[in-house]
């Protein structure tokens, strides 16, 4: 989370409540589905209700997704959330729309 109190999540793997507890109030404007295969989305569905976040994923994986993906990321994109951001990485090969997404903390611990 940045100092702004934004966050973006990856992955609504599973456990719907215990992700939004963890989450607690700091507000989800994205939540990144780095691929589609059902072990990385199963609380997808009830995290974007309960959030409101837009949901991110390759345009090769999205239409698998169970909620309608809002932005479609391509290889290089930054996604910016506060003050902060991350790259994704199109990575070919697990499903054909996986995506890595990378923080660069500057050289320190983040």
């Amino acid at each position: 989370m940045p100092s702004t109190g934004q966050a973006l999540l990856i992955d609504a793997a599973n456990e719907a409540d215990r992700l939004i507890e963890m989450i607690g109030d700091i507000p989800v404007g994205t939540i990144v589905t780095t691929h589609r295969h059902f072990d990385h989305w199963q609380a997808l569905p009830e995290l974007q209700t309960r959030t409101g976040a837009v949901v991110v994923a390759h345009p090769a994986d999205a239409d698998e997704l169970p909620v309608e993906v809002g932005h479609r990321a391509e290889h290089g994109e930054m996604l910016t959330f506060g003050d902060c951001s991350v790259s994704l990485v199109h990575l070919r090969g697990h499903t054909p729309g996986s995506l890595a997404v990378v923080y660069d903390a500057g050289g320190t611990a983040g």
